[in-house]
């Protein structure tokens, strides 16, 4: 399965779109206007929520985000180590999530325990941070919070 996930150029609290190959929406992504933590909700097309994404309100040396399920319970934490730009982890619930290349290069490979579970690509646009993620249906929801997720933590440590 492929989704494009594209940050929204106008929007008050910095929400996505994500779509399918064919232009129609997968999942919505809302931001908050006023929000400590750049929080962001991921939900279905019925507004159910999936997952709340929101990075950590002080982040004074080692930048992270968490991503909590619907009942609020983290389910993963996202981060980067010191001196290492060239990888972003991510210790969850199913395992440990590794983004091998630069996340802002063109092509990054997700690997979960050591194997690769996704692709993620940067789609080069002039205005706002748009990418594509290819992963198997089932991890599809869990994927694009965590491509989210890095997307927060990367503008947190630009900074």
């Amino acid at each position: 399965m492929k989704v494009f996930i594209k940050n929204k150029l106008v929007s008050w609290g910095g929400g996505s779109d994500v779509t399918d190959i064919n232009g129609a929406p997968v999942y919505k992504v809302k931001g908050r206007v006023f929000s400590i933590g750049r929080k962001k909700v991921m939900c279905d097309l019925q507004d159910n929520t999936l997952y709340t994404i929101r990075n950590r309100w002080l982040n004074p040396i080692r930048h992270k985000t968490y991503i909590k399920d619907a009942d609020g319970n983290r389910v993963a934490t996202v981060y980067s180590k010191a001196f290492d730009l060239t990888r972003l982890y991510a210790d969850s619930t199913t395992g440990q999530y590794t983004v091998q290349g630069k996340f802002f290069s063109n092509s990054s490979t997700i690997l979960r325990d050591g194997v690769p579970v996704g692709i993620l690509q940067r789609q080069f646009t002039v205005i706002a941070d748009a990418f594509s993620l290819e992963a198997s249906p089932e991890d599809m929801p869990f994927m694009t919070a965590l491509v989210i997720a890095l997307d927060n933590l990367s503008d947190n440590r630009s900074k």
